[in-house]
């Protein structure tokens, strides 16, 4: 009789271990932070450095929230910086975008938007940006890679 060898593992477990071992280094190469920016040539920055980057197209993660008229991207970590979202650049939104925008505007009590997008920082404008100004910085969207909306804490 033959004896099996113990390193022997079937095809299917071999995948199964192959798939756990990928998601597994793809979940430590992630960053847990919803609050980071990402220029892709300067590399990760966070929102507290946005400044540093005025005028550079970067590709930020975080999440945009408020109420009534005064909604705004900003970190708990930097409180003096709130960005103000400019969609301008869109003449009409995706279906799935726009949905998402006008839900968490419908819902501002309990909702927010969890943002990945591509676009411009600025800062520095006379007046402010957004509603009468209340917000000290800007970021034009160029490209939302994507938008969830999530609940507010």
């Amino acid at each position: 009789m033959k004896k099996k060898s113990m390193l022997f593992i079937k095809p299917k477990v071999q995948i199964w271990l192959a798939s756990i071992t990928l998601l597994f280094i793809i979940l430590l190469n992630t960053s847990c932070d919803p609050l980071i920016y990402t220029d892709i040539k300067k590399g990760r920055v966070g929102i507290c450095q946005l400044p540093e980057y005025v005028g550079d197209t970067v590709r930020i993660s975080g999440v945009y929230s408020g109420f009534e008229e005064y909604w705004r991207l900003s970190d708990h970590r930097c409180p003096s910086l709130k960005i103000e979202l400019d969609i301008s650049a869109f003449e009409t939104l995706p279906k799935t975008i726009d949905k998402a925008f006008t839900d968490a505007y419908d819902n501002y009590v309990n909702s927010s938007l969890l943002l990945d997008v591509k676009g411009v920082f600025s800062q520095g404008g006379s007046n402010g940006y957004g509603h009468l100004g209340s917000n000290n910085a800007e970021f034009r969207v160029i490209e939302f890679v994507s938008v969830k909306k999530v609940k507010s804490l």
